[in-house]
């Protein structure tokens, strides 16, 4: 073996390398280490009786967290936020629920069937009732339509839940669908005994409900060239 690469040969050029820089080191047991080491001899089965306490209360202690931590745990549930579709506008309000479903039976049986509004807030208020409709499945019926393009924060009580029961989180977010608008179905009219009298007619559709008033006041009707062919269209 080459002797530059010799354990033996390392350690004692490490000895004179710390040797030189530091000095020489003397080390010097306390006093306290004596006496232990006379009531040793003095007594060997007193002393070694701490020690061996010490020794059965460590295994003791590993042996009682290995068994909390195999213990059977409930299992985490997890849940669900789903809107239903908007319904086709038309002059009768048609609530939009929103229903949170967990993967298993978690609501607290006193609670089913009746109403926990109080339990449930929303980050942008909404006039409704929040209520269990199964142990699994929490339902809000809204009294006033959903904001449009809008990031709702649900934040549940734990009061909703029965005692057992391990929720992965409190809160969740939700997005309301955007507000659009399409046009279908347009039909160019001339009258052909007056082709001064021209009329357009067409279906407009809203992803939400709209006021007509304001509709009629904020619709404009013109050519792409700018030319003005209906005198009495709105402006």
């Amino acid at each position: 073996m080459n002797r530059l690469s010799s354990p033996a040969w390392l350690s004692r050029q490490l000895f004179r390398i710390s040797r030189a820089v530091v000095g020489d080191l003397t080390w010097r047991p306390p006093a306290w280490a004596g006496s232990l080491k006379n009531s040793v001899k003095r007594r060997p089965i007193l002393c070694a009786t701490p020690l061996l306490g010490v020794i059965v209360l460590l295994i003791g202690g590993c042996w009682l967290w290995n068994w909390y931590v195999h213990l059977p745990k409930p299992p985490v549930v997890t849940w669900t936020v789903n809107l239903a579709p908007i319904a086709q506008p038309d002059d009768t309000f048609h609530p939009q629920w929103l229903s949170l479903t967990f993967d298993r039976s978690v609501a607290r049986l006193d609670l089913i069937g009746k109403e926990v509004t109080r339990q449930v807030t929303l980050s942008t208020k909404i006039k409704g009732t929040w209520r269990w409709a199964s142990g699994s499945q929490l339902v809000f019926m809204p009294e006033e339509v959903w904001p449009a393009a809008t990031k709702i924060r649900i934040k549940l009580s734990r009061d909703l839940f029965s005692s057992h029961a391990r929720i992965e989180t409190m809160a969740k977010e939700l997005s309301t669908p955007r507000f659009t608008a399409a046009i279908s179905d347009v039909t160019f009219y001339v009258n052909p005994k007056d082709p001064k009298i021209k009329q357009v007619t067409a279906t407009l559709t809203f992803s939400y409900p709209v006021d007509h008033a304001s509709l009629e006041k904020n619709l404009t009707l013109a050519m792409e060239n700018g030319e003005n062919v209906f005198a009495h269209a709105p402006n």
